[in-house]
């Protein structure tokens, strides 16, 4: 009779142990978290003058009075933003502020290098969804901001 018994109990456990088991491994799976990527670089792209005109102007002139370049920025061949990565980074610091964090939702970001002197960087969308999205204009050559805004 006792085996009996003790047999039903280790049985019980084992119903009770994987139930509890399963529920924990189910509420794990439910918690699925989606890694977006950053962001997805298209490569560099031409544009004629008038895609210029309508991303804004681009202007790379030097603004230090004396002609001098105490910091190297005009110097640089690569420029001070010199890939998608540092691009994004950077439109990800200003895009913090002024968005406080709403911007994470537009990832992927598309990253393109116009004339290989401007950074376009614009957020996504997902499927199906209605809106606009982040958009910015960064020089290559020393990281001023030409333009941002958020589309509607």
């Amino acid at each position: 009779m006792k085996k009996i018994i003790t047999t039903i109990i280790i049985f019980l456990v084992g119903i009770i142990l994987g139930i509890f088991i399963k529920s924990e491994y189910d509420s794990v799976k439910s918690k699925k978290v989606v890694v977006k990527q950053d962001y997805i670089f298209k490569g560099n792209v031409k544009v004629d003058k008038d895609m210029i005109d309508a991303r804004k102007s681009v202007d790379d002139s030097i603004n230090y009075e004396s002609g001098t370049d105490p910091f190297n920025v005009y110097r640089n061949q690569n420029g001070l933003i010199p890939n998608a990565k540092a691009a994004v980074d950077v439109a990800k610091i200003i895009f913090n502020y002024c968005e406080n964090g709403t911007f994470n939702n537009e990832k992927p970001f598309n990253v393109e290098l116009v004339n290989n002197r401007v950074w376009y960087i614009s957020g996504s969308l997902p499927k199906g969804a209605v809106g606009g999205v982040v958009e910015i204009s960064i020089q290559k050559s020393d990281g001023k901001v030409l333009a941002i805004f958020h589309g509607k």
